[in-house]
């Protein structure tokens, strides 16, 4: 039986993925061994009470929440590379992150509660998916991604501007824009398993369509498939 690179690179990928949940498991303010790990794990000890609490409601939690958003934010890619047709588009490229991370910073800017920051980004994100969504029909796809890595770079700079304005509270902006994980829960976790499984379901139903309109927006419509509308609610989706 002959294993194809492509095999290679996946189990590959898979076996270092698997690795990596391992040794996040290990690291954190006291680094365990793995024979700590294994005794943790499987322990009934009341000694190792405390080692159990660390394991089960501070590090898993932060882990499954970093696989989550990673699900949530590779699937978004795929599925905006594939509106846009072109493999270098995705939320973050053409401005679209930026516009959601705007609208959280605004909320906490105006006193909001924290309940309002993913409103508020959604609301923003899912107003500008729609801006750059009309200029599709006008510009070229280079032209697209020019005109959203410039306005990316403009709500950037708004970004900053509300952060500085915020003065040393922003601390918990900065910290949320860099990815903290730190306040992870498993309650949080079941939250993001909404959105998570929804959108998922969602991107699944229209698979095919999603490789219909590859081909054009003509040749989807030859084929039934209403290219536009598909192209607009997998965007606000996304």
């Amino acid at each position: 039986m002959v294993i194809s690179r492509v095999h290679i690179i996946k189990y590959g990928l898979i076996c270092l993925y698997i690795l990596g949940v391992g040794i996040s498991m290990l690291i954190g303010d006291e680094i365990w061994s793995i024979s700590r790990l294994v005794g943790v794990f499987f322990s009934t000890e009341s000694e190792v009470g405390v080692h159990k609490s660390i394991l089960f409601d501070v590090r898993l939690p932060r882990i499954i929440m970093a696989i989550l958003i990673g699900m949530l934010l590779a699937s978004c890619g795929c599925v905006t590379q594939s509106i846009f047709a072109n493999p270098i588009a995705d939320p973050y490229i053409i401005g679209i992150a930026s516009a959601a991370t705007f609208g959280a910073v605004v909320a906490y800017a105006i006193g909001l509660a924290d309940f309002y920051f993913g409103i508020l980004g959604f609301v923003f994100c899912a107003a500008f998916s729609l801006l750059i969504f009309k200029l599709h029909k006008y510009a070229n796809i280079t032209t697209l991604l020019i005109i959203g890595i410039a306005i990316s770079s403009f709500l950037g700079a708004l970004t900053s501007l509300f952060i500085y304005y915020i003065g040393e509270s922003s601390f918990k902006i900065v910290a949320w824009l860099m990815g903290y994980l730190g306040l992870s829960s498993w309650d949080k976790v079941g939250i993001l398993c909404i959105p998570l499984i929804l959108c998922m379901l969602y991107f699944y139903m229209y698979r095919y369509e999603m490789n219909i309109i590859l081909s054009g927006d003509e040749e989807a419509r030859n084929l039934g498939v209403d290219a536009t509308r598909l192209k607009r609610n997998l965007l606000i989706v996304s």
